[in-house]
């Protein structure tokens, strides 16, 4: 797949999402993401990913998830690599600035499928990830004993990254990255909601150690449904995340 035609179906995604603004209701929100995300690499086909990752509103300044998740992975001998792990998010409030915000639990275990290539400098990632959502029972504004199942997820993520020359002999440790990911909801309990969220996101990493630690800032517009079908929630979030690596592999001669 061409350059152009990548950027041309990130380009169109844009012009819906602001299509959708101009027709419905739509909340605008601020939030800051801070994120670790580690890559254990136990052997050449297995690896093991965890991150961790806190996110508030900015105003009023109001926790709005935190999450920890791990997943191991498996690398084929083509350009896949398939993955299986969970998550356990803690969630407040949507809209920030009542009285109480009460954190819910939520277990979502995962399956996912990874493709990745490279076109000249070009590299091109597809994430195809499937969800449960299980949440935290609640009565009133108190946690209640035991989860719940609520519904089944299906994400898709195009990602693009590009790495930036700033002479024509260094290397490049700086990359620009840009992703497009949708999410569609599906289960007994969806009724207005089947699009759930689209995502899109630009960022700027940069090795601080080649292939063993690197520092990524960015801007992500979260554009969500809510359960009534008419309202949407519009986020403008920026977000900033180190990045390790950690090679359980025996080291190469000198």
């Amino acid at each position: 797949m061409s350059r152009r035609c990548l950027f041309a179906m990130l380009l169109l995604c844009c012009i819906t999402l602001n299509r959708i603004v101009a027709q419905k209701s739509v909340m605008q929100q601020q939030q800051l993401w801070y994120a670790y995300y580690n890559t254990l690499v136990i052997n050449k086909k297995w690896q093991l990913l965890t991150d961790v990752q806190e996110r508030h509103f900015i105003n009023p300044v109001q926790q709005h998830q935190f999450l920890v998740r791990t997943h191991l992975h498996y690398r084929t001998k083509t350009d896949w690599s398939l993955g299986a792990g969970g998550s356990l998010f803690i969630v407040g409030n949507p809209v920030p600035g009542g009285e109480t915000n009460l954190m819910v639990p939520e277990l979502r275990p995962h399956i996912e499928f990874n493709h990745k290539t490279k076109s000249n400098l070009l590299g091109i990632s597809h994430r195809y990830r499937f969800e449960a959502r299980f949440f935290h029972n609640t009565a009133g504004n108190e946690l209640a004993s035991g989860y719940q199942f609520g519904n089944f997820r299906v994400r898709y993520r195009l990602g693009i990254e590009l790495p930036l020359k700033l002479t024509s002999n260094a290397r490049t440790p700086l990359k620009l990255k840009i992703a497009d990911e949708v999410h569609l909801n599906f289960g007994k309990n969806i009724t207005y909601n089947t699009f759930d969220q689209n995502r899109i996101y630009l960022s700027l990493s940069c090795d601080l150690l080649p292939d063993v630690l690197s520092l990524e800032t960015g801007y992500l517009n979260w554009f969500q449904q809510r359960t009534t079908g008419n309202a949407y929630f519009m986020r403008h979030i920026f977000y900033l995340s180190v990045q390790q690596k950690i090679s359980l592999l025996p080291k190469s001669p000198p």
